[in-house]
Protein backbone atom coordinates (compact mmCIF):
# COMPACT_ATOMS: atom_id res chain seq x y z
CA UNK A 1 0.00 0.00 0.00
CA UNK A 2 2.90 2.69 1.04
CA UNK A 3 5.13 1.76 -1.90
CA UNK A 4 2.32 1.81 -4.58
CA UNK A 5 0.90 5.24 -2.96
CA UNK A 6 4.70 6.48 -3.08
CA UNK A 7 4.41 5.91 -6.72
CA UNK A 8 0.75 7.27 -7.29
CA UNK A 9 2.23 10.70 -5.67
CA UNK A 10 5.18 10.66 -8.07
CA UNK A 11 3.03 10.18 -11.24
CA UNK A 12 0.38 12.95 -9.71
CA UNK A 13 3.14 15.92 -9.03
CA UNK A 14 4.84 15.03 -12.74
CA UNK A 15 1.12 15.34 -13.69
CA UNK A 16 0.35 19.28 -11.75
CA UNK A 17 3.99 19.85 -13.60
CA UNK A 18 2.63 19.08 -17.00
CA UNK A 19 -0.20 20.88 -16.40
CA UNK A 20 1.59 24.08 -14.77
CA UNK A 21 3.65 24.20 -18.24
CA UNK A 22 0.75 24.65 -20.37
CA UNK A 23 -2.02 26.58 -18.42
CA UNK A 24 -1.31 30.54 -18.16
CA UNK A 25 -4.78 30.94 -16.46
CA UNK A 26 -4.15 31.12 -12.37
CA UNK A 27 -8.22 29.65 -11.81
CA UNK A 28 -8.19 27.08 -14.97
CA UNK A 29 -4.49 26.00 -13.10
CA UNK A 30 -5.79 25.44 -9.50
CA UNK A 31 -8.96 23.77 -10.93
CA UNK A 32 -6.91 21.66 -13.22
CA UNK A 33 -4.58 21.12 -10.17
CA UNK A 34 -7.56 20.10 -8.05
CA UNK A 35 -8.99 17.75 -10.25
CA UNK A 36 -5.71 15.67 -11.04
CA UNK A 37 -5.28 15.43 -6.88
CA UNK A 38 -8.95 14.51 -6.37
CA UNK A 39 -8.36 11.70 -9.02
CA UNK A 40 -5.07 10.36 -7.74
CA UNK A 41 -6.75 10.41 -4.19
CA UNK A 42 -10.25 8.69 -5.19
CA UNK A 43 -7.78 5.25 -6.23
CA UNK A 44 -5.81 5.26 -3.28
CA UNK A 45 -8.88 5.65 -0.94
CA UNK A 46 -11.12 3.28 -2.51
CA UNK A 47 -7.38 0.81 -2.20
CA UNK A 48 -8.02 1.85 1.67
CA UNK A 49 -11.43 0.60 2.42
CA UNK A 50 -10.32 -2.81 1.78
CA UNK A 51 -6.88 -2.75 2.65
CA UNK A 52 -5.09 -4.74 5.85
CA UNK A 53 -2.03 -3.09 6.96
CA UNK A 54 0.38 -5.57 7.50
CA UNK A 55 0.93 -4.11 11.11
CA UNK A 56 0.52 -1.30 13.10
CA UNK A 57 4.01 0.38 11.88
CA UNK A 58 2.99 0.48 8.47
CA UNK A 59 -0.72 1.88 9.14
CA UNK A 60 0.70 4.67 10.91
CA UNK A 61 3.19 5.59 8.78
CA UNK A 62 0.75 5.59 5.52
CA UNK A 63 -1.82 7.74 7.63
CA UNK A 64 1.24 10.10 9.42
CA UNK A 65 3.18 10.45 5.96
CA UNK A 66 1.52 9.54 3.14
CA UNK A 67 -1.92 10.29 3.39
CA UNK A 68 -1.81 13.89 3.94
CA UNK A 69 0.52 14.12 0.71
CA UNK A 70 -2.22 14.12 -1.37
CA UNK A 71 -4.71 15.41 0.97
CA UNK A 72 -2.65 18.33 2.09
CA UNK A 73 -2.61 19.08 -1.89
CA UNK A 74 -6.70 19.46 -1.88
CA UNK A 75 -6.41 20.99 1.52
CA UNK A 76 -3.92 23.82 0.02
CA UNK A 77 -5.59 23.96 -3.95
CA UNK A 78 -8.98 24.80 -2.06
CA UNK A 79 -7.30 27.56 0.13
CA UNK A 80 -5.65 29.48 -3.15
CA UNK A 81 -8.75 29.13 -4.94
CA UNK A 82 -10.98 30.93 -2.30
CA UNK A 83 -8.00 33.24 -2.12
CA UNK A 84 -8.22 34.10 -5.41
CA UNK A 85 -12.18 34.50 -5.88
CA UNK A 86 -12.37 36.44 -2.89
CA UNK A 87 -9.54 38.83 -2.92
CA UNK A 88 -10.62 42.54 -3.89
CA UNK A 89 -9.81 43.86 -7.37
CA UNK A 90 -8.01 46.62 -8.45
CA UNK A 91 -7.77 48.37 -5.30
CA UNK A 92 -4.18 47.84 -3.99
CA UNK A 93 -5.02 49.02 0.05
CA UNK A 94 -8.24 46.58 -0.12
CA UNK A 95 -5.56 43.69 -1.38
CA UNK A 96 -3.04 44.42 0.98
CA UNK A 97 -5.17 44.29 4.20
CA UNK A 98 -7.23 40.93 1.99
CA UNK A 99 -3.66 39.45 2.25
CA UNK A 100 -2.47 40.34 5.57
CA UNK A 101 -5.81 39.20 6.57
CA UNK A 102 -5.07 35.76 5.31
CA UNK A 103 -1.61 35.58 7.37
CA UNK A 104 -3.31 36.03 10.20
CA UNK A 105 -5.50 33.47 8.72
CA UNK A 106 -2.62 31.12 9.30
CA UNK A 107 -1.10 31.79 12.00
CA UNK A 108 -4.42 31.16 14.17
CA UNK A 109 -3.97 27.77 12.88
CA UNK A 110 -0.79 27.22 14.14
CA UNK A 111 -1.57 28.47 17.55
CA UNK A 112 -5.14 26.55 17.53
CA UNK A 113 -2.88 23.42 17.16
CA UNK A 114 0.86 24.18 18.34
CA UNK A 115 0.90 21.36 20.82
CA UNK A 116 0.30 19.00 18.12
CA UNK A 117 2.22 20.73 15.45
CA UNK A 118 5.22 20.95 18.25
CA UNK A 119 4.96 17.26 18.12
CA UNK A 120 4.79 16.38 14.80
CA UNK A 121 7.51 18.52 13.53
CA UNK A 122 10.23 17.59 16.19
CA UNK A 123 9.72 14.12 15.07
CA UNK A 124 8.05 12.60 17.93
CA UNK A 125 6.09 9.35 17.56
CA UNK A 126 5.38 8.39 21.92
CA UNK A 127 1.37 8.79 20.49
CA UNK A 128 1.38 8.35 16.99
CA UNK A 129 -0.55 5.05 17.58
CA UNK A 130 -3.23 6.85 19.01
CA UNK A 131 -2.95 9.92 16.54
CA UNK A 132 -2.56 7.60 13.54
CA UNK A 133 -4.55 4.29 13.44
CA UNK A 134 -7.92 3.80 13.06
CA UNK A 135 -8.25 1.37 15.85
CA UNK A 136 -8.32 5.09 17.88
CA UNK A 137 -11.63 6.08 15.87
CA UNK A 138 -13.86 5.10 18.77
CA UNK A 139 -15.22 8.49 20.52
CA UNK A 140 -18.44 9.76 19.88
CA UNK A 141 -16.89 13.02 19.11
CA UNK A 142 -14.72 11.62 16.74
CA UNK A 143 -17.26 9.69 15.00
CA UNK A 144 -19.98 12.70 14.40
CA UNK A 145 -17.03 14.95 12.93
CA UNK A 146 -15.12 12.09 10.65
CA UNK A 147 -18.10 9.66 9.19
CA UNK A 148 -15.38 7.78 7.08
CA UNK A 149 -13.65 6.03 9.66
CA UNK A 150 -12.45 3.37 7.68
CA UNK A 151 -9.85 6.28 5.70
CA UNK A 152 -9.26 8.58 8.80
CA UNK A 153 -7.58 8.77 11.72
CA UNK A 154 -7.66 11.06 14.30
CA UNK A 155 -5.30 13.91 13.23
CA UNK A 156 -4.20 12.83 9.74
CA UNK A 157 -6.16 15.44 8.86
CA UNK A 158 -4.24 18.27 10.64
CA UNK A 159 -0.67 16.64 9.48
CA UNK A 160 -2.65 17.44 6.12
CA UNK A 161 -3.89 20.88 6.67
CA UNK A 162 0.22 21.65 8.03
CA UNK A 163 1.54 20.76 4.87
CA UNK A 164 -1.59 22.95 3.09
CA UNK A 165 -0.85 26.11 5.30
CA UNK A 166 3.05 25.84 4.53
CA UNK A 167 2.45 26.18 1.16
CA UNK A 168 -0.70 28.68 1.33
CA UNK A 169 1.72 30.92 3.71
CA UNK A 170 4.40 30.90 1.28
CA UNK A 171 1.78 31.70 -1.69
CA UNK A 172 0.33 34.84 0.51
CA UNK A 173 3.61 36.14 1.22
CA UNK A 174 4.93 36.37 -2.43
CA UNK A 175 1.50 37.90 -3.24
CA UNK A 176 2.30 40.43 -0.87
CA UNK A 177 5.79 41.20 -1.56
CA UNK A 178 4.41 41.89 -5.20
CA UNK A 179 2.23 44.04 -4.28
CA UNK A 180 4.17 46.10 -2.12
CA UNK A 181 7.60 46.38 -4.65
CA UNK A 182 5.43 47.19 -7.98
CA UNK A 183 3.65 50.20 -6.03
CA UNK A 184 5.09 53.75 -5.80
CA UNK A 185 7.37 54.98 -3.10
CA UNK A 186 5.05 57.15 -2.44
CA UNK A 187 2.30 54.19 -1.43
CA UNK A 188 4.95 52.56 0.06
CA UNK A 189 5.10 55.05 2.50
CA UNK A 190 1.69 55.54 2.99
CA UNK A 191 1.57 52.20 4.24
CA UNK A 192 4.63 52.38 5.60
CA UNK A 193 3.04 49.72 8.61
CA UNK A 194 2.89 46.85 5.71
CA UNK A 195 6.80 47.71 4.58
CA UNK A 196 7.52 47.19 8.95
CA UNK A 197 6.24 43.93 8.71
CA UNK A 198 8.59 43.08 6.39
CA UNK A 199 11.40 44.20 7.38
CA UNK A 200 11.39 45.40 11.14
CA UNK A 201 9.40 42.53 12.77
CA UNK A 202 12.09 39.78 12.28
CA UNK A 203 10.60 38.27 15.10
CA UNK A 204 7.33 37.38 13.49
CA UNK A 205 8.93 36.06 10.85
CA UNK A 206 11.48 34.12 12.48
CA UNK A 207 8.88 31.78 14.10
CA UNK A 208 6.48 31.39 10.58
CA UNK A 209 9.97 30.34 8.94
CA UNK A 210 10.64 27.79 11.80
CA UNK A 211 6.91 26.54 11.54
CA UNK A 212 7.04 26.72 7.64
CA UNK A 213 10.38 24.53 7.53
CA UNK A 214 9.32 21.85 10.53
CA UNK A 215 12.25 19.25 10.18
CA UNK A 216 12.65 16.46 9.88
CA UNK A 217 11.17 16.36 6.10
CA UNK A 218 8.62 14.27 5.03
CA UNK A 219 9.66 10.79 3.87
CA UNK A 220 8.40 9.43 0.84
CA UNK A 221 9.62 6.11 0.91
CA UNK A 222 8.21 3.20 3.30
CA UNK A 223 9.27 1.34 5.63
Amino acid sequence: MNNGSTQLYTQMQEDINGLLMHCKCETSMIEGCFNIVIRYWSKIKKCLETHLFSNETEEIYFFKNIKPLFTGAIEYYTLHYQAILFKPSNDTNALVAYWMHELKRVEKFYARHKEFYQYYSSGQCHMDDIYFTRASNTSKEFCNKRTDVNTTTSHDHIVACIIAYQKYYKYVEAELEILLQSNTKEYQQQYYPCTIFFTLSSHRFSFFHKLMNPQPKLLLHAR
